[in-house]
């Protein structure tokens, strides 16, 4: 076994959003830094890679607080057989006094600085399993994350420090009202974030997906670029999940396709477009695509091979929902497909669950869609805040 400590730390651009080139660049920079001290202590090339590849898997999951410029804590954790984490992450070093506060409940500490050092650990926790390290000596490695927002007062955006938890305060997708979608998505990951028209838009996945971002690998962008709906389509992809580790075995080149896909697509701009806007209740939304499908017969609990190679339809309060169990043949994988539609502040969105070699049923596969869909809300509206004269929109951290 060989303990690994990573020296976590955020840093947000001082003004607007800091651009995907300059994240990934400086991302890129960090990590060569990283990997020379790294080998500096070790002619271990395996243990190199490994190392860095922790690090890439912490980068792709962790969301920390957009309040938390220049914040910055040490936290340690081991790595074990299968890269499965053994005990709980621990801060050992925080600034501001986030590491007593994260032990004692935050007592004289600001919020911002004891919700970074929180998704730190749940940074850890949350990203397990990793890819496995060589054993050994004790090794020390630095790493960066360079987050998107900026501008906004530290201490009056960061998570109250006496709801540290996964369910801090975000705003309803329709209503506009504090909600904390998170509450009850116990199990899903941390909060991913995604950019739609000039707003942020946060949602979570089942456990056993990973971010595919083109910045990590060359297959995650082969793999984006494959799944980018057509042109003219009037649909945007905006967000790709892929099973971890099959994910990851693709990374490292083996000759290995991920099997269960999820995907999220933002229907704007071109033909095709449902016309909806900001005032468009989700239910009228949920009403219209009820009534475009409703040639198909409802989704029942008996997942049986009598509608094989057509579709069915199932809904929610929040999505409509149509699964396809498609046979396959000619050399290409059975597949079992779910598509949620919803509405989101007037953005229409499809959460796509793909199960290739029916590696999920079309239930599950629904049931995941669903998942996805129900902890989608608003992180940040700019462009409607300097409209309105509201000020900068806040950053939320789940």
């Amino acid at each position: 076994m060989r303990r690994v400590v990573f020296a976590l730390a955020a840093f947000v651009a001082s003004a607007g959003c800091l651009p995907a080139a300059a994240q990934s660049g400086a991302g890129e920079q960090a990590e060569r830094a990283a990997a020379g001290a790294r080998a500096e202590r070790s002619a271990d090339a395996a243990l190199v890679e490994a190392v860095r590849a922790v690090g890439m898997r912490i980068r792709a999951c962790w969301n920390p607080p957009l309040a938390s410029s220049g914040a910055r804590a040490v936290v340690s954790f081991e790595v074990g057989e299968e890269g499965r984490l053994v005990g709980e992450p621990h801060v050992e070093e925080a600034d501001a006094g986030a590491a007593s506060g994260a032990a004692s409940g935050g007592a004289g500490v600001s919020g911002a600085d004891q919700a970074f050092a929180l998704s730190a650990v749940r940074a850890v926790r949350n990203c397990a399993p990793y890819p496995e390290i060589p054993p050994g000596e004790t090794v020390r490695a630095p790493f960066v994350f360079v987050a998107e927002g900026g501008g906004g007062d530290d201490a009056d955006a960061g998570a109250d420090a006496n709801t540290a938890s996964d369910a801090n305060t975000a705003t309803d997708a329709n209503t506009g009202t504090d909600a904390t979608p998170g509450a009850d998505s116990a199990g899903l990951s941390a909060a991913r974030r995604m950019e739609v028209g000039g707003r942020s838009f946060g949602y979570r996945v089942p456990p056993g997906f990973c971010r595919v971002e083109a910045a990590i690998s060359p297959y995650d962008a082969v793999l984006l670029e494959r799944l980018e709906p057509p042109k003219g389509r009037g649909a945007t992809l905006v967000a790709l999940e892929a099973d971890c580790d099959e994910l990851e075995a693709a990374r490292a080149g083996a000759d290995v396709k991920p099997r269960r896909l999820i995907s999220i697509v933002a229907m704007i701009d071109g033909a095709g477009t449902i016309v909806v806007d900001d005032k468009t209740p989700r239910e009228e939304f949920l009403k219209t695509m009820r009534a475009r499908f409703s040639d198909m017969a409802p989704l029942g609990e008996n997942d049986d091979a009598e509608w094989e190679g057509s579709r069915r339809l199932g809904h929610t309060d929040e999505a409509v929902v149509v699964v396809h169990k498609n046979p396959g043949g000619d050399g290409r994988s059975a597949i079992n497909l779910a598509n949620a539609y919803t509405l989101v502040r007037g953005v229409p969105f499809i959460v796509n669950m793909l199960a290739a070699d029916r590696s999920e049923s079309v239930a599950a596969a629904a049931d995941m869609a669903n998942a996805v869909v129900h902890t989608m809300v608003v992180m940040s509206e700019p462009e409607r805040r300097e409209e309105t004269g509201e000020g900068d929109a806040p950053a939320i951290e789940r």
